[in-house]
C-alpha cells in the first residue's frame, strides 16, 4: 500500500530479479516482471495507470537505461551475466573493476596483486571490499597472499558486485578509495548448478626470446582450474542452500639466470679476469701482497669462504668465454601451484518479517617463487620462496522487517589469513651455518639454512633476507544498521565494531647475513676476492620479535538521503 508521498517501499531484498504490480481501484493494474535489484542499490518502479477495468492489465517487459536518482553515489553494477560471460584471466572477478571509469592499474608496482587498483587517483590500499556485507580484506602487511582480499570465490558464485567510487554511504567509513560490495549466491527453490574445467598447456605454446637465445629448450606449463556450483532448497519457500568448490593445479618451468665464479676463481685464480677492469690488489691490514698477478696466495684463503664458495654450481651458459659479470649460469625449475576454495550459504526465513543467513568461506593456497640452483642450501637467495596459505572467512546475517517503511540489517563478520613464507626445500629452525664453519648464530625458529651471503657481483648463497615470514591477521566485526523511509526521507542509524589484529614477522636478518663488497680488493662492485680473503664489508643480525598489532573500534553514524524532486537527491 502507498504511503502520503504515493510510494510503496520494500525494504531488506536480496539482489536478484523481482516482478512489481500496481492496483488502484478504478484504474487497470500494471505490472513489471523485471525489476533488477542489486547490491547496495535503491531500485525504482514509476507506473502510469489508466482508467480501465480492472481485467485490462499494462505490462512493462522492457525499459531502457534509466538515470539513477535515488541516491548521489557514483558505482558501477556488474551483474552475473558479465562476470560469467567475459574473459577473465585466472577466474579473478575483481578484475572486472577495471571496466569503471576513474580506475586504473599499474602493473610496475613492487607487488602487483590482481585485485590491486587505483580508484581516482586514491592510494592502491585505500579500497574496501566486502563480501555479504563484511570486511573481506587480507590485512596483509606485504600482500605475499598474491591478493588484497581474504576469500575470492569464483565467478560462478558471485550473484553480483557493486563498485562504489564516490559519495557512497555512510556505513562505508573506512576507506578513501573505492568500495567493492560482492554478494554470494543465495538457494532458491529449484536446484540449480553448473561445473567447469579450464586447461592450458604448453601444446600451443611458443618458447620465450630468452630461452631461445641460451638455447634452452621449451620448458612444460600445465594449469588447469575446476569446479562446480550446486544450490536449491533445504525446506522449500524457508531454507535454502548454496555451495561452490573451484580447484587449481598448475605447474610453471621458470627459468633463472644467475652470475656465478669460475671454477679457477673458486679456488682464488682470478687470472680469467682483466687486470685494467679488475685491477686487484689486498688492501687489508695484514693482507698486504696476499694478490700477485690477480691470484690469492693459498696461504691467505679462508677457509670458510672456500667452503662456502664451493657451493657455487659451475657456469653452464658462454662458460668458454672471459668471465665478464654477465649471466653464465641457467637454471630451469618446475614451480607447482595448487589452490582450493569453497564456499557455503545458507539462507532461512524465521517468519515473515525476519530472515538469516550464514555464510564461510575457505581458501587454501600453496605456490612456490624458483629457486636459483637445485642445491637449496645455496639457492633459496633471490625470494625463492615457497608459500603456504590458509584464509578462512564467515558472515552472518538477520534482517528484521519492522513494517514496509523500517527495517533493521545485522551482521557479525570474522576472518582470518594465516600466511607463511619460508625458503623451499629446508626446515624452519633447522640452521646447516655450522656444517661450513659459521658459528655466533643464535638457535631459533628462523635460523634455516645458511642465512644470506651477499657477494657483490655474484648471486647470494642461502636464503633470502626476508626469509622465512609469517602473518596472522584477524578481523572481527559487528554492524547494526536501522532504516526508516519517511516522506522523501530515507534516514539510517548505524553502529559498528571493528577490530583488526595482525600478527607477523616481517623483518630483515632473522638469521643475520654478511656482505662482501670489493672494498678491501681494490674493486668495489666486485666481492669474490674479499669473501675468499675472509673480508666483509658489512653484517647486520636482527632479533627476530613477532609483532602483535590490535586496533579495535566502534564507529556511530547516521545518514539522510533526500530525494528533495524526482531528478534531485
Amino acid at each position: 500500500k502507498t504511503n502520503d508521498a504515493g510510494t510503496c517501499p520494500s525494504l531488506g531484498l536480496i539482489p536478484g530479479i523481482y516482478s512489481v504490480e500496481a492496483t488502484a481501484q478504478g484504474f487497470g493494474p500494471a505490472k513489471n516482471p523485471s525489476v533488477e535489484v542489486h547490491v547496495k542499490t535503491r531500485a525504482q518502479v514509476d507506473f502510469s495507470l489508466k482508467v480501465g477495468a480492472t481485467q485490462e492489465q499494462v505490462e512493462v517487459s522492457d525499459i531502457g537505461v534509466q538515470l539513477q536518482t535515488q541516491s548521489a553515489d557514483v558505482s558501477t553494477v556488474i551483474g552475473a551475466t558479465q562476470i560469467n560471460d567475459l574473459p577473465l584471466n585466472s577466474r579473478r572477478y575483481a578484475d572486472l573493476a577495471l571496466l569503471s571509469p576513474g580506475i586504473f592499474k599499474n602493473p610496475s608496482v613492487a607487488n602487483p596483486a590482481p585485485d590491486r587498483f587505483s580508484s581516482n587517483g586514491n592510494s592502491e590500499t585505500q579500497n574496501y571490499f566486502a563480501l555479504d556485507g563484511v570486511d573481506n580484506n587480507s590485512g596483509s602487511t606485504n600482500l605475499q597472499e598474491g591478493s588484497v582480499q581474504n576469500v575470492q570465490p569464483p565467478p560462478d558464485a558471485i550473484q553480483e558486485f557493486r563498485l562504489q567510487t564516490r559519495t557512497y554511504s555512510t556505513e562505508f567509513g573506512t576507506s578513501a578509495g573505492a568500495v567493492v560490495n560482492a554478494s554470494v549466491k543465495s538457494g532458491t527453490n529449484k536446484f540449480h548448478g553448473n561445473a567447469w574445467e579450464y586447461v592450458r598447456n604448453t601444446v600451443l605454446d611458443s618458447n620465450t626470446y630468452f630461452n631461445r637465445q641460451r638455447g634452452i629448450k621449451k620448458g612444460s606449463f600445465s594449469q588447469n582450474q575446476f569446479g562446480g556450483t550446486i544450490g536449491g532448497p533445504i525446506y522449500r519457500d524457508h531454507t535454502f542452500f548454496f555451495a561452490d568448490y573451484q580447484g587449481l593445479r598448475s605447474g610453471t618451468d621458470t627459468t633463472k639466470s644467475s652470475v656465478v665464479p669460475s671454477a679457477k676463481m673458486k679456488t682464488g685464480d682470478f687470472s680469467e679476469l682483466n687486470p685494467a677492469s679488475y685491477p686487484l690488489t689486498a688492501l687489508a691490514t695484514g693482507q698486504t701482497g696476499c694478490i700477485t698477478a690477480q691470484v690469492i696466495a693459498p696461504g691467505c684463503l679462508e677457509p670458510v669462504g672456500l667452503k662456502l664458495a664451493s657451493l657455487f654450481p659451475d657456469p653452464n651458459f658462454q662458460a668458454s668465454l672471459p668471465w665478464s659479470g654477465s649471466p653464465n649460469y641457467n637454471f630451469v625449475y618446475h614451480a607447482p601451484a595448487q589452490n582450493n576454495s569453497a564456499d557455503i550459504r545458507i539462507d532461512h526465513k524465521l517468519r515473515e518479517n525476519d530472515t538469516i543467513f550464514g555464510r564461510y568461506s575457505y581458501l587454501q593456497q600453496h605456490r612456490q617463487d624458483a629457486p636459483w640452483t637445485s642445491n637449496f642450501i645455496a639457492g633459496n637467495g633471490g625470494f625463492a620462496t615457497d608459500y603456504a596459505i590458509r584464509n578462512q572467512g564467515l558472515a552472518l546475517g538477520w534482517t528484521h522487517v519492522f513494517s514496509s517503511t523500517a527495517v533493521n540489517q545485522a551482521r557479525y563478520g570474522f576472518l582470518r589469513d594465516n600466511a607463511h613464507s619460508n625458503p623451499i626445500g629446508l626446515t624452519p629452525g633447522k640452521s646447516n651455518a655450522l656444517d661450513y664453519g659459521l658459528t655466533g648464530i643464535p638457535a631459533s625458529p628462523f635460523a634455516t639454512g645458511l642465512p644470506p651471503i651477499y657477494i657483490s657481483g655474484l648471486v647470494t648463497l642461502g636464503v633470502d633476507r626476508f626469509r622465512p615470514q609469517f602473518q596472522v591477521a584477524q578481523v572481527f566485526q559487528f554492524i547494526d544498521n536501522f532504516t526508516k523511509l519517511k516522506g522523501n526521507h530515507s534516514l539510517m542509524f548505524g553502529y559498528q565494531y571493528h577490530r583488526n589484529s595482525d600478527t607477523f614477522l616481517d623483518l630483515q636478518a632473522p638469521q643475520g647475513f654478511i656482505q662482501s663488497t670489493g672494498i678491501y680488493s681494490n674493486k668495489s662492485g666486485f666481492g669474490f676476492a674479499d669473501f675468499l680473503l675472509g673480508d666483509v664489508a658489512s653484517s647486520i643480525y636482527n632479533t627476530p620479535l613477532d609483532v602483535h598489532q590490535f586496533m579495535p573500534g566502534h564507529s556511530f553514524y547516521r545518514q539522510d538521503t533526500w530525494r528533495v524532486v524526482g531528478n534531485l537527491t
